[in-house]
């Protein structure tokens, strides 16, 4: 049986090529007869956080125009950025973009980051003529992964699908395997790239110098440019003007909000000037829904590497974690509560560990730490879920603060 099904894939992934490689010629055919491609290309990457987006506009360039960096947890792309260069004398303009989490659908992703994943289409007006959908090839696409891409790419409007490839990334993962046999082991891989109408390259980041690799890359965006009525997706500039407004109306009430943080700590400063007391112990709570990077700031905190992240057998944590540190002559003690799924009621065991949490800080803690993900939603609901987690201890609510996580530079900024 296994036999039949993996012969079935491998006939439907010769049947998948020869189509795409007849289409190709025919195209091929059109470009040198009758049209004469834009000699100054404009392409937008977009796609998951992750996929290797940043380190594809630096191959596509051919130099270092975005910042990349390799850890799990080091900085992400968090604005659009813009990038310029030459490739055999041809102009290319190229816009890298924030990703989203790749089980996330549009709702779990913030606006800001909304928002500046919609402005990558109107970083190079009028309007692109690739949208470049990078997946990687090393992960598994599955059909949350396929919900989500189709959720983010509902920013742009149905057109958008006419004008994208699938940029495949990780091509050394492939191995011994066709691309094509990859794409016919899943079905949700198959829906992506039909939906791109067999529009797909694969790229490997880590052969910088192989340049055939680009080479073939812009023949078929070409080859797409040809066959679209439109020579690029056009962007609507009422909705342009639309995006700029909310920017500054987001900018001003930032702004707004860190002036009142300034003057708080000023005043309290004051208050206080002369009466406070050194500290020679410090506790701490860290609370946060999973994936909200409550891990990593308790390792940023102490110095160390204690707490498991995303390690695979930490992803049902079910008990609270305490590790101690020494931070100039402070001893400090942080203890991480198990993460809470999001969008769900609130278990009577994590409300029991949350308790359990605070009695591992005897005589207390002071203060209770909510980590919230910078490109996260976090709505009403998810904070009545974290008022109702803190409800048995309604008094010392004073000693909540809460910080962004997985903020840029992997910092820890905290209100």
């Amino acid at each position: 049986m296994a036999d039949a099904v993996s012969k079935s894939g491998e006939e439907n992934a010769s049947r998948r090529r020869n189509e795409v490689q007849k289409k190709r010629q025919k195209v091929r055919a059109l470009i040198e007869d009758v049209k004469n491609p834009p000699d100054h290309l404009k392409l937008v990457l977009v796609g998951p956080r992750w996929s290797g987006k940043s380190s594809a506009g630096n191959n596509i360039l051919g130099k270092d125009a975005f910042d990349v960096d390799k850890s799990w947890y080091g900085p992400r792309t968090t604005q659009c950025e813009i990038g310029h260069g030459l490739f055999a004398d041809r102009r290319l303009t190229v816009v890298d973009s924030p990703g989203w989490y790749y089980r996330h659908t549009l709702q779990d992703t913030s606006e800001m980051n909304k928002l500046e994943i919609e402005n990558s289409l109107y970083m190079c007006p009028p309007g692109p003529h690739a949208v470049l959908l990078v997946i990687e090839l090393g992960i598994a696409v599955t059909a949350n992964y396929q919900r989500s891409v189709q959720d983010h790419m509902s920013l742009f409007g149905d057109d958008v699908w006419k004008h994208t490839i699938i940029l495949f990334t990780m091509g050394d993962w492939l191995g011994v395997k066709t691309v094509e046999e990859r794409i016919e082991s899943e079905k949700e891989l198959q829906w992506l790239v039909n939906k791109c109408e067999n529009r797909y390259h694969v790229l490997n980041n880590l052969e910088r110098n192989n340049r055939e690799q680009v080479k073939v890359l812009l023949e078929k965006i070409d080859e797409m440019w040809a066959e679209n009525d439109d020579p690029y997706y056009e962007v609507d500039q009422r909705r342009a003007a639309e995006m700029e407004t909310l920017r500054e109306d987001a900018d001003k009430r930032a702004k707004k909000m860190k002036k009142i943080f300034e003057r708080q700590s000023r005043v309290m400063k004051e208050l206080f000037k002369g009466e406070r007391q050194s500290l020679s112990d410090l506790r701490v709570v860290l609370l946060g829904q999973k994936g909200s990077g409550k891990s990593f700031a308790g390792n940023d905190i102490l110095f160390m590497e204690n707490f498991e992240g995303f390690r695979k057998d930490n992803e049902d944590q079910r008990v609270s974690v305490k590790h101690r540190g020494d931070f100039d002559g402070v001893k400090v003690t942080v203890v991480e509560a198990p993460g809470w799924y999001k969008d769900t009621e609130t278990p009577d065991w994590l409300k029991h560990e949350v308790h359990r949490s605070v009695s591992m800080c005897d005589p207390g803690p002071h203060a209770f730490l909510l980590a919230v993900p910078v490109c996260k939603s976090f709505t009403e609901k998810d904070l009545r879920g974290f008022v109702e987690l803190l409800k048995p201890f309604t008094r010392k609510c004073g000693h909540t603060a809460w910080f962004c996580s997985h903020g840029e530079n992997g910092s820890v900024n905290t209100q």
